[in-house]
């Protein structure tokens, strides 16, 4: 564990604090804890992860302090936000983490801003969400791949008019990152796209295309593009999705931009921390709750087994071409009358 001294102070006095000091953070005590919490309503704590081990510190914050103020006087060049095992981003430097940490706490049921003050840097949130100093390097991001393929190409955004620009690229999840410096990254959910490989005035490049939008990506290596081409049609190709024991608290965004040559009809939710739309209006994500999964209508069998659910999900029943529904391991008492509307031949497997 990096060990860390709070900088119980603003931003300012808090670079000035660390010159001062040298680089060596030492371990917020207890004490100091708690005077940061009782000196001002709107102060707390989060915890980052160094981008390629488990180390972490705790740092003190408030609700104004934005990436921009972290990254000055930590020394780093950004924060990123991974929500569950997949959910993964960039935060722009004026983003606010306190905030945001405060929001996904209320999402999962803390309801006093006191309360998510106080949490905020609890170990056990980690399998919820976390920030990093720096792009992770861990397994978790490879998602339903296991593999993360990343290369620093041309990439043309259009048709000939535009420029060839230098990108790094990620492909994970089903996805493909483009990073850019100073503008918010570009994220492509592949099943959306159809894939080509063309040949230009600069050789061979693939080419994804949605309706009106194009994207070129032209490698250094042709392997590369090779390589490349085959992990994207792999990704259209599946039918079967395992997202068992991913910690996701949402689902990815990947799962509702099937396309027609894409539909899923096997989904393994298993052992995760999925939760349900609550009633009350949030600041959350509009879809990825674990009621959107009846958008997946070609959708025959169904894994949600052992999420910790207090109630059956209702719009499981809009389902109709569900044949196997697993809900054991949850904490689910009854089912709703509802049930009735699945097809009469589905297995229900309700009990462990």
């Amino acid at each position: 564990m990096v060990k860390h001294r709070g900088c119980m102070s603003n931003g300012l006095e808090c670079d000035k604090w660390i010159k001062k000091k040298g680089e060596r953070l030492e371990r917020l005590s207890a004490r100091k804890k708690r005077e940061w919490l009782d000196s001002g309503s709107d102060h707390g704590f989060v915890r980052l992860f160094a981008p390629a081990s488990s180390r972490s510190i705790v740092y003190p914050l408030t609700i104004r302090s934005t990436v921009q103020d972290v990254c000055s006087i930590l020394g780093f060049e950004g924060l990123y936000l991974q929500i569950g095992g997949l959910h993964i981003r960039s935060l722009p430097s004026s983003a606010r983490p306190l905030h945001l940490q405060n929001e996904i706490l209320t999402s999962i049921g803390y309801e006093r801003l006191r309360e998510c003050m106080e949490v905020g840097d609890a170990t056990h949130l980690t399998h919820i969400f976390c920030f990093y100093m720096g792009l992770p390097e861990h397994g978790a991001l490879a998602g339903t791949s296991n593999e993360i393929l990343v290369a620093k190409c041309l990439v043309r955004k259009g048709r000939l008019l535009q420029k060839w620009n230098k990108r790094r690229c990620i492909l994970y999840n089903g996805t493909i990152r483009i990073e850019h410096e100073n503008e918010d990254d570009e994220m492509l959910l592949l099943s959306r796209y159809r894939v080509e490989v063309t040949e230009g005035n600069k050789g061979k490049y693939l080419r994804l295309t949605d309706g009106s939008q194009l994207y070129n990506f032209l490698f250094e290596a042709i392997g590369e593009m090779n390589l490349w081409l085959s992990r994207v049609v792999q990704t259209q190709m599946t039918p079967t999705c395992d997202l068992s024991d991913q910690r996701l608290l949402f689902l990815p965004d990947r799962l509702f931009s099937v396309g027609v040559e894409r539909h899923i009809v096997s989904l393994n939710l298993r052992r995760n921390s999925l939760i349900l739309r609550p009633n009350k209006q949030i600041r959350a994500p509009l879809l990825g709750w674990l009621d959107d999964v009846h958008r997946l209508i070609n959708l025959r069998s169904l894994n949600i087994g052992d999420n910790a659910l207090n109630s059956f999900p209702p719009t499981i029943t809009r389902l109709t071409s569900l044949t196997e529904l697993i809900l054991c391991g949850n904490r689910i008492a009854e089912l709703p009358i509802q049930i009735g509307l699945l097809h009469k031949s589905v297995l229900l497997q309700f009990l462990s």
